[in-house]
C-alpha cells in the first residue's frame, strides 16, 4: 500500500512495480505487467484483512516489545493456550524465567493479568512445558520428560484460575524410553467425558492418547502407532479433527493420519515446510466446512524470530494450500525451534490465532471476515445439513441412542471402534429418508472403555466419542 522513494533510481515508485519501470528490460512480460494493478489490489485486500491475517496485538521483538518476564536467550517460554474461563478470554503461557510459572494474559489485548498457582508441581526434565484447555475451560499442563523410564510424564489440572493444581496423569514406561511433553493437545469436555489428551513422542513413532471416565480426575492411556509415516521429528504436535489427525514436527513437516495411526499423506513442503514446530486444527461450520491448520514456523535462519503460518487442509494433506503467514516476530535466535500456537473461534466466521515464538515474544492475528459466517448461515437455512447431533446417554451402561440429521435419502450404517482402531460393533446399511433420525446401539457385550461411534451416510462420515461403563 502506498509508494516509496528509491534513491538508486531517483524516483518514487509504487511498492509493487514492474522491473521495466526502472530498467530497460521486458521484465516482467506484457501479460504479468498488465496485471500489476490487480496484484496491488489483492495485496491491499490481504493486508486489510479481507483475506489472510491481520494483527490484533503484538508483544515481541519485532513490534511492541516482548513482555518483561519473557526471556530473549534462555528458551524458557514454549507452551501457550487459549481458554474461555468463567466470562474471561485468557491466554496462558508456561514460563521458566525466574522459576516455573504459568502467566495469565488478556487474550483480547495481550496484557498481563496474573499467574496460576504452581504449588506441588515437580519432576521431569522441566516441571512444566506446555498448557492446554478443555472446551469447558478446565486447564491441563504437562511437564517435559526426555526419558519416561527415568522420569514420569505428568499432567496437572486447574479447575479455575484460583485453584491449586492437581496431578491427574503420572505416566511412565518400563522398556521403551519416550520423550513426552514438548506439546500436548487437549480436545473435548470434562463435563461429558469426551476429554482427550494427545502426547506425541519426539523422535519416536507413537502418540499416547489419554482418556477419562470420571470428568478428568484420572486417565487411562492407549498407544497409537504412527510408524508407517516414519519417525516423528522434534517438537511434534497433534492437530486432531473428528475422525483423523495431523502431526507437525520439526524436520518432517505435517503428516496426515487416520484415527488409528495409518498414514494418509504428507503436506507439500512448499505449503508446510519442515521448520514447523507446533500445530492446532480448526474448522468453519455450516454446509461448506473448511479445515485449517495453524502452525508455528521457526524458519531456519538463526536470527529469524519465526512466524505464524496457516494452511487449508480441507482436501487433505496432499491438497494443502497456503492461506497466509504473518510477519516475523523478532530477531532473537531460537536454537530449539520452539514455539506454540492457539486458536479462538469468535463465532462470527472469524478466528483469532495466537502465536508464541520462543525468545521473541507473542502476537495475535485475526483470520477471516464476519461475512463468511453470514454466507454459511444463509446456506444452512436453505439446505439441510448432515450432522451427528448426539450420542446419549454418555457415559452409558450398555444402550445408547445415536441422533443424526440427513440432508437427503441415503444409505446409512453405524460402526463402533475401540481406541486401537478395531471395529467392535456394526449395524448393517439401510436407506433412510432426509430429516432427523436416530438409532439405538446395544453395547452391553463390550467391556468398559472409550469407543468411537462412526456414522456413515453415503460418502459422508461423522464420529463421536462414547464412554461405556458396564456393571
Amino acid at each position: 500500500s502506498g509508494s516509496s522513494y528509491y534513491a538508486a533510481h531517483g524516483a518514487t515508485m509504487d511498492n509493487i512495480y514492474g522491473h521495466r519501470q526502472v530498467k530497460a528490460t521486458a521484465c516482467p512480460g506484457d501479460g504479468l505487467f498488465a496485471l500489476k494493478s490487480t496484484v496491488i489490489s489483492r495485496t491491499e485486500d490481504r493486508l486489510s484483512g479481507a483475506q489472510g491475517l491481520t494483527a490484533v496485538w503484538q508483544r515481541n521483538g519485532a513490534l511492541g516489545g516482548r513482555p518483561s518476564w519473557f526471556s530473549s536467550t534462555a528458551s524458557s517460554e514454549r507452551g501457550l493456550a487459549y481458554a474461555r474461563v468463567g466470562s474471561q478470554d485468557r491466554l496462558y503461557v508456561v514460563s521458566r524465567s525466574g522459576g516455573t510459572s504459568v502467566r495469565i494474559l488478556n487474550a483480547s489485548t495481550g496484557s498481563d493479568v496474573g499467574t496460576l498457582s504452581t504449588s506441588g508441581i515437580s519432576g521431569g526434565t522441566y516441571p512444566l512445558n506446555d498448557i492446554e484447555s478443555s472446551s469447558d475451560g478446565v486447564l491441563f499442563a504437562a511437564n517435559l520428560t526426555t526419558n519416561t523410564i527415568d522420569s514420569n510424564f505428568r499432567v496437572y489440572r486447574w479447575s479455575s484460575e484460583s485453584a491449586t493444581p492437581v496431578r491427574v496423569i503420572d505416566f511412565r514406561t518400563w522398556s521403551t524410553p519416550m520423550r513426552l511433553g514438548d506439546h500436548i493437545t487437549v480436545t473435548g469436555s470434562t463435563a461429558d467425558n469426551s476429554l482427550t489428551i494427545y502426547a506425541p513422542t519426539s523422535g519416536g513413532d507413537y502418540v499416547v492418547v489419554f482418556t477419562t471416565s470420571d470428568n478428568g480426575a484420572s486417565f487411562s492411556h492407549q498407544f497409537v502407532n504412527v510408524s508407517n509415516g516414519g519417525t516423528l521429528g522434534q517438537n511434534p504436535a497433534v492437530a486432531p479433527f473428528a475422525s483423523d489427525f495431523y502431526i507437525a514436527s520439526r524436520g518432517v513437516g505435517a503428516q496426515h493420519y487416520t484415527s488409528t495411526g495409518a498414514l494418509i499423506g504428507a503436506a507439500p513442503s512448499s505449503v508446510i515446510p519442515t521448520t514447523v514446530g507446533s500445530a492446532k486444527s480448526f474448522a468453519t461450520s455450516g454446509s461448506t466446512t473448511r479445515k485449517y491448520l495453524a502452525l508455528f514456523d521457526f524458519s531456519s535462519a538463526s536470527n529469524h524470530g519465526g512466524y505464524l503460518r496457516v494452511a487449508d487442509v480441507t482436501s487433505g494433506a496432499t491438497g494443502a494450500q497456503s492461506v497466509g503467514e504473518t510477519p516475523w516476530l523478532g530477531g532473537a535466535s531460537n536454537p530449539n525451534g520452539a514455539g506454540d500456537v492457539a486458536v479462538k473461534s469468535n463465532g462470527d466466521g472469524t478466528f483469532d490465532l495466537f502465536v508464541l515464538s520462543t525468545n521473541n515474544g507473542l502476537a495475535a492475528y485475526r483470520m477471516g471476515s464476519s461475512s463468511s459466517k453470514n454466507v454459511l448461515e444463509a446456506e444452512s437455512l436453505t439446505a439441510p445439513v448432515f450432522a451427528l447431533s448426539g450420542v446419549y446417554p454418555n457415559p452409558t451402561s450398555g444402550v445408547a441412542t445415536v441422533a443424526y440429521d440427513l440432508p437427503d435419502e441415503v444409505s446409512v450404517s453405524l460402526e463402533v471402534y475401540d481406541l486401537l482402531g478395531r471395529r467392535v460393533a456394526e449395524q448393517i446399511q439401510a436407506y433412510e429418508p432426509a430429516g432427523a433420525r436416530s438409532r439405538t446401539l446395544d453395547l452391553a457385550h463390550l467391556p468398559s472403555g472409550v469407543y468411537l461411534v462412526r456414522l456413515l451416510a453415503g460418502e459422508r462420515v461423522a464420529t463421536s466419542r462414547l464412554t461405556l461403563v458396564t456393571r
